[in-house]
């Protein structure tokens, strides 16, 4: 799925190539899965060693989380995958 992304009042709102907004995710906050000022919006495509070339649809969502000095990263559906950094 090719797409959009979009950090917008605490929640990352993804669009696909014709700008619909297939899902949203998060709101305020400091917990896993929120955010404070998300920043920016990445894809990236994690990579494991011993592992055959991945397919786009491995590819996860890292949200840099401004507010709360993290990087959260999320599967394409929106699903926490793991927080980097922060004061946890």
């Amino acid at each position: 799925m090719a797409a959009s992304l979009r950090p917008i009042r605490h929640r990352v709102i993804v669009t696909d190539e014709r700008g619909d907004v297939r899902f949203a995710f998060g709101e305020r906050g400091a917990q896993p899965g929120a955010f404070e000022s998300p920043l920016d919006v990445a894809l990236v495509t994690p990579t494991f060693e011993g592992d055959s070339a991945l397919q786009s649809a491995d590819a996860w969502l890292a949200v840099a989380d401004y507010g709360n000095a993290r990087v959260q990263i999320f599967d394409l559906d929106g699903a926490l995958i793991d927080v980097l950094g922060g004061d946890d």
